[in-house]
């Protein structure tokens, strides 16, 4: 006889996708660029969605203002959507670091077999970009 059912069994949390604007590696990115950082998956207690912006050579935090954005397309696919709009513009010609405290993305926890953990609190760079020399109008977005 087979044993019980378990009814209402929850299924561990875990990051599948993770994406930035300005993507990692890009170029010219405005001086008044805004960061956003995207996590998909489910966290425990909202912890998805935390971030920082340094400046690389100097390892300075960039002040800003925090952005959130969890509307009902979020909710549905699980994504977390956050940002950061520099208190003053970034510097030209410049390279900075998005962080991230979820440096392993897809993970999850507790660990399922064959995946990788979700070390929160570890922060790491996740992405680079460097700055121009001018200003934009677009607003940022994903493609």
């Amino acid at each position: 006889m087979p044993p019980p059912a378990k009814a209402c069994q929850p299924s561990p949390w875990g990051l599948v996708a993770r994406r930035t604007v300005p993507t990692d590696g890009a170029t010219a990115v405005p001086i008044n660029a805004e960061v956003l950082l995207q996590h998909c998956g489910d966290g425990p207690g909202g912890e998805l969605g935390w971030m920082e912006l340094r400046e690389e050579a100097s390892q300075q935090l960039v002040p800003g203002t925090r952005l959130a954005k969890e509307g009902p397309h979020e909710r549905r696919s699980h994504c977390r959507l956050v940002g950061l709009k520099p208190a003053t513009p970034l510097k030209p010609n410049t390279r900075y670091q998005i962080m991230d405290a979820f440096p392993v993305v897809p993970c999850s926890w507790p660990p399922a077999p064959g995946s990788s953990e979700c070390p929160k609190g570890q922060t790491a760079v996740v992405a680079t970009f460097t700055t121009d020399a001018t200003a934009d109008t677009t607003p940022p977005s994903f493609a």
